[in-house]
């Protein structure tokens, strides 16, 4: 493999320095394109503005008729159940809550729906609007009241109930609808809806509602920084420069040693490498009496070694190669004539 690329310097010396200067060329060139485009890092997003809003609905009742319970006049609330006797009355409550102060555009429906369902399809429906509200929220928290009367709800749905009969129940929910809109901050404003559905379940002496209190919603307004630049990689820039270098360096040493090896002998070393399972050292006996052919190349030598399944002999004093044959003895060296005049023969004696 050595004798392969010292043969491939030696005969392409010149395009080889040619190739390793334009590399370096290139690694230069590479190195200033570092060093003078400049690299920006991106830093992350930053907060400028958010806003927090939230709706929670809260329940009442007061007393109103004596009972063994409570005191006429008690206001009960939050309760698990309520009891439609003693109190009749159920005050809601809508609040909303705005983590700053900032102006706010508040729209408010509190909507009763009944529905009667069969095998999940609805047989009947109906929707009351309880009660609505539309405001400016100023100071970050504003409220919504309103009253539901049980026995005028109950009295409402007997009629239903009794054209229904067993058929299907009534379900009866309250939903809350609330949509906001916030003055503008940089021009941009904040909007969205907070819904509440809750469920209205009785029995035939108490009722209460089911189902989430609360709803929120979070908004946040980023920017993003302007790239900041970053020093050059001076560490990529000093090893594609000193990559340069190497290269031309490399191409010095090229043209040094390709003028410096002998084409001819690293052939032959080059067939010794390849063809050295057919080659043995040896002394070779000069016989005048045997006829001697002349090969071109050491890899034509071993051909013929190969052919007559004979042994290259490699006689390191002669600097020659060999292979006997009976009378005839091919060989190979450098110098044509030389085994011809050790062996005082002559040209005469040369194969016709």
């Amino acid at each position: 493999m050595l004798a392969r690329l010292k043969l491939h310097v030696s005969n392409h010396g010149t395009e080889l320095a040619i190739g390793c200067l334009l590399a370096a060329l290139l690694l230069f060139a590479g190195a200033g394109q570092v060093y003078t485009t400049p690299q920006y890092e991106q830093p992350p997003p930053e907060e400028v503005d958010s806003y927090d809003i939230e709706l929670a609905v809260t329940e009442s009742a007061v007393v109103q008729r004596d009972n063994p319970l409570y005191e006429t006049g008690t206001r009960l609330e939050s309760r698990p159940a309520y009891f439609a006797n003693f109190t009749p009355e159920l005050q809601l409550s809508a609040a909303v809550d705005g983590s700053d102060s900032r102006n706010v555009t508040l729209r408010q429906r509190l909507i009763l729906r009944e529905e009667a369902t069969r095998d999940g399809s609805e047989l009947w429906s109906r929707e009351r609007l309880l009660a609505s509200h539309s405001e400016t929220m100023t100071d970050g928290e504003t409220q919504l009241n309103t009253t539901l009367d049980v026995e005028d709800l109950g009295s409402d749905q007997s009629d239903v109930r009794s054209a229904l009969g067993s058929l299907a129940g009534i379900t009866t929910t309250l939903r809350i609808e609330t949509t906001y809109e916030t003055e503008p901050v940089e021009g941009e404003s904040y909007e969205g809806d907070l819904d509440l559905e809750l469920t209205f379940e009785s029995t035939s002496n108490a009722y209460w509602l089911s189902g989430t209190r609360t709803a929120s919603d979070s908004e946040t307004r980023v920017a993003r920084p302007d790239p900041v630049p970053q020093p050059p990689n001076y560490t990529l820039v000093g090893l594609l420069g000193l990559a340069g270098v190497g290269m031309v360096g490399l191409a010095g040493v090229v043209v040094h040693k390709s003028r410096g090896y002998d084409p001819q002998q690293l052939r032959i070393d080059l067939y010794n490498e390849e063809y050295g399972e057919w080659i043995s050292k040896g002394e070779l006996v000069v016989d005048p009496d045997k006829r001697y052919v002349y090969v071109d190349s050491l890899g034509d030598l071993v051909d013929i070694g190969i052919d007559a399944d004979k042994r290259v002999i490699h006689d390191s004093d002669l600097g020659a190669y060999v292979v006997v044959d009976d009378d005839l003895v091919y060989y190979f060296s450098r110098e044509s004539t030389d085994i011809e005049l050790w062996a005082n023969v002559g040209s005469a004696s040369k194969a016709d």
